[in-house]
Formats: structure tokens, sequence, C-alpha cells
């Protein structure tokens, strides 16, 4: 984006940019760091937005706006393992008997939503770390729609999956 593409005004105290051409992932910059400012970012409808609280160090959304922070995680197939660097969900897709690995998640609060989307067979998924406070380190999925909803804990110094939501209950189990 080059300075002969962008527009700005002033309107009500409001500083606009436009770009009068596509762009290819340039940014705009607002504040320092340590010290910025609110930012409100529109979409197509009307009094929709989502407000970045600079005193607050949120952000949150106005009128009809979401914010979404669930990823979609590619299912890395079998004997395949699933990465945990992002909060997501990974529709598990199996031809036969297959397996997954989970490693242990990366940050606290991180959540992670597995479920049977297509089933050519069992899918078992083993975490490292264990799922609950029984011990249970492993997920058996046989039937589309079984769904295991984890979220990271901390527990001492290590972290560690927890199964917030299983449903059966019965697809946790101990390897």
């Amino acid at each position: 984006m080059s300075v002969a593409n962008v527009r700005s005004k002033w309107s009500s105290g409001n500083l606009i940019f436009t770009e009068r051409v596509a762009g290819n992932g340039a940014q705009i910059i607002f504040g320092e760091d340590a010290s910025g400012l609110d930012v409100k970012l529109f979409g197509a409808t009307s009094g929709a937005y989502v407000l970045w609280d600079e005193s607050a160090n949120s952000l949150s959304p106005s009128g009809s706006a979401t914010i979404r922070p669930f990823q979609s995680i590619t299912d890395p197939g079998d004997a395949g393992t699933i990465p945990v660097t992002v909060s997501g969900y990974c529709p598990i897709v199996t031809a036969g008997a297959e397996t997954r690995t989970l490693a242990s998640p990366t940050f606290v609060g991180q959540e992670l939503l597995l479920y049977m989307k297509t089933d050519g067979g069992n899918g078992v998924v083993t975490c490292a770390t264990t799922l609950n406070e029984a011990g249970n380190n492993t997920i058996t999925f046989a039937n589309t729609g079984e769904t295991v909803r984890l979220s990271a804990v901390e527990e001492g110094a290590n972290l560690r999956w927890r199964a917030a939501v299983a449903d059966p209950t019965t697809i946790l189990s101990t390897v």
C-alpha cells in the first residue's frame, strides 16, 4: 500500500483511513508499545464493531459483532500429532482404526474441541498429559458426534489438559 493509495480525513474527532486499491497485507499501526489508543474495527453491518480498549487491554464486540477465538485445526491423520499452538477445534476423520497424539497445552486457558466428524473406524487420541484427576490419558472416538472439550490448566509447574466436557463420558480411558 503506498501513501498515494490511502485517503485520510478527520470527521467528528476521528481519523479515518480508507484504501483506494486492495492491499497486500500492509499494516496501519496506532500508538506506541506500552501506550496506545482505543480502536474500533467496523464490519459490514451498521452498529457492529469490535473495540480494542487500550486502558483495559481488552477486545470486546459491540452490536452484532462477534469474536471467534477458535481456529480450525487440521486433523493430522493416522499416527499424526494434533498441533496445540492455538485454541481451536479439530474434527477427527478416520478411514479405519487410527491413532493420534496430543501434546501438552502451550498456555493456561487454551481450549481444544475434538470430535469425530467421519467414522471409518475408531479414532484413538493419546494425550501427553492426563485428561482428568482419575488419570485418564486416552480418548477413543467410536461414533460420529462424540466430543471432548479440553481446557489447559496449571498443575504445579506443569500445564495439563482437563476434559471440561466429554460426550459420552465413556470415551476417556487410561493406556
